[in-house]
């Protein structure tokens, strides 16, 4: 029998490459594709801040399915970097039709941060929750850009959430564990918690 491979708990170049080129030549792409179809059936309004938080979270965070089984680490990177590359290519469309560069970097980590929310979700096994925390932030930054500078109250708000979510997040995903010897135990005969090892329970002083 050949000898079996574990999946690596650190992230290599060529995945990290991997994700932030899926964001570009994928979840762009995808995400554009279903947007100019639902022009069918919803107005630019509706497009704008219904369809395209649903489907642009998605389309990003799509390869993460994929890879559930990852440190919670090694997701939230591969969640930044694939929103890093969807925001740049949607801001290479942006510049192209007249949209000054600098105007689009806070949307290029507005979706970044987005996807390391879903990311997270990923590895708590509650993605759609997450999911739709995502969805909601993306809804709030849209709908108020559709409102002009009322912007810089609510979208801006919502981007700063994203941001301090996603670093959140990050954080909690590199605090290490505690050993299972400081886990708590239970005295026999009052209930109360008591650190593992010990001889005398300090609540009723039972011996252990």
């Amino acid at each position: 029998m050949g000898k079996e491979t574990s999946m690596p708990s650190e992230s290599s170049t060529g995945e990290k490459l991997f994700f932030f080129l899926s964001g570009i030549v994928v979840g762009a792409p995808v995400a554009f594709l279903f947007e100019m179809t639902s022009h069918l059936w919803f107005t630019t309004f509706g497009v704008v801040t219904i369809v395209a938080p649903f489907v642009e979270e998605f389309a990003k965070a799509n390869p993460l399915f994929f890879r559930y089984e990852r440190p919670a680490k090694s997701l939230l990177l591969f969640g930044f970097l694939a929103g890093l590359g969807f925001g740049l290519a949607e801001s290479i469309v942006y510049v192209l039709s007249g949209v000054p560069f600098i105007a689009r970097l806070p949307a290029i980590g507005f979706h970044a941060a987005g996807t390391t929310i879903v990311a997270y979700g990923v590895f708590k096994r509650a993605t759609l929750k997450y999911y739709f925390v995502s969805v909601g932030l993306h809804f709030l930054n849209n709908l108020f850009a559709s409102l002009g500078l009322l912007w810089f109250v609510g979208g801006l708000g919502a981007t700063l959430a994203s941001y301090y979510l996603a670093w959140k997040y990050y954080r909690l995903s590199t605090r290490p564990i505690a050993p299972p010897s400081v886990l708590p135990g239970f005295c026999t005969n009052c209930g109360a918690a008591i650190s593992l090892g010990a001889m005398y329970c300090h609540n009723c002083g039972a011996k252990c």
